[in-house]
Parts: C-alpha cells; sequence; structure tokens
C-alpha cells in the first residue's frame, strides 16, 4: 500500500496488476451470480503450493485473497470467513497452486 503526503493510500500497481488478474480470472472460471455468492458464515480451507522461493507472509495472503474473492463477487463479505484451516504444500516451480475450498458453518 502506498500512502501519499496527504494520507491517501493506493495498491502497490504490481499488486493491483496481480489483484485485477486474479478477480478477472475468478470471474472467468466461476462465472459467480447474486444467487451463487456466499452471504452466510463460513469456513474455509486452503492449499498452497509456492511456485518460487519468496518469503511470503501469511496474514497478507489471506488478506489478499480474501479481497480477491469479495471483488469477484464469491463472498459478499469477507469478514464472514470465520475459520481457516492453511496447508501448506511444499515449493513446486511447475505446478504451483491454491485450492480453496468454502463451506457453510453450522
Amino acid at each position: 500500500m502506498l500512502t501519499t503526503r496527504t494520507g491517501r493510500h493506493y495498491p502497490n500497481p504490481s499488486y493491483k496488476e496481480w489483484r485485477d488478474r486474479v478477480v478477472s480470472e475468478l470471474r472467468e472460471t466461476l462465472k459467480p451470480t447474486r444467487e451463487t455468492m456466499i452471504t452466510e458464515p463460513c469456513h474455509m480451507t486452503v492449499y498452497h503450493v509456492e511456485g518460487d522461493l519468496k518469503r511470503r507472509d501469511l496474514t497478507a495472503m489471506l488478506d489478499s485473497m480474501f479481497h480477491c474473492m469479495e471483488r469477484a463477487g464469491l463472498i459478499e463479505d469477507d469478514s464472514l470467513v470465520k475459520s481457516i484451516h492453511w496447508e501448506y504444500g511444499g515449493f513446486d516451480r511447475k505446478n504451483a497452486e491454491t485450492q480453496v475450498k468454502v463451506e457453510e458453518m453450522k
């Protein structure tokens, strides 16, 4: 996040490019509608395999993922995610992936 002298916040250009690409891919692949949007508290399981050896901040990764899901129309509000299980699948340069499973809380 970049902040001007007046206190206005702007996303880092590389993050904005990544976010917009991910949101576009989510919309194209999942074709979310108001009827399919998550509107109730849920549990999320994430399985993540790194594609490079960069150090990453898990909380920032989750925050970015939640914002993308919200912007794409998959979830009404990211505050509906009430619990998370993160599985780290290691490193694989050719098969990096992130799988997300969302379940309604009972």
